[in-house]
């Protein structure tokens, strides 16, 4: 699920800065294991731009999540569809998935995709946006 009020209205319950969608969700589902991807790529794309391992032009997506197992086993099946995964340390670090990061809606490889991640932390960091 991705939350983006142009297409879905503005929800109160997601309209916290201070949290991504998918950690709302999880707070809401506390029993529940929440895992983050395929909200940064549009639907129609997904046919068009899997590709199979190894290609040179293979996109990449991120996977976010706090169980580690559970983020392995989204990121196989991530994999075996055609994508490339890049993932990220926590579903906090999921935000950057959302719209308005760094990776929403661009058709990056895995290295492109990871100095994309990295070069927002990085502003972060210091403390710019």
């Amino acid at each position: 699920m991705n939350y983006w009020p142009p297409v879905d209205g503005v929800q109160e319950m997601f309209d916290d800065p201070r949290h991504g969608s998918s950690e709302i969700v999880q707070r809401r589902l506390a029993r529940s294991t929440v895992v983050k991807t395929l909200n940064h790529i549009g639907y129609h794309e997904l046919e068009d731009d899997r590709r199979p391992a190894g290609a040179s032009d293979r996109r990449a997506l991120g996977v976010a999540g706090d169980d580690p197992a559970a983020v392995r086993t989204v990121a196989d099946l991530i994999e075996r569809i055609g994508y490339d995964t890049v993932r990220l340390d926590s579903l906090r670090a999921g935000r950057l998935l959302q719209p308005g990061g760094p990776v929403f809606g661009v058709a990056l490889g895995r290295d492109e995709f990871t100095r994309a991640l990295a070069a927002r932390t990085d502003h972060r960091d210091r403390g710019t946006s």
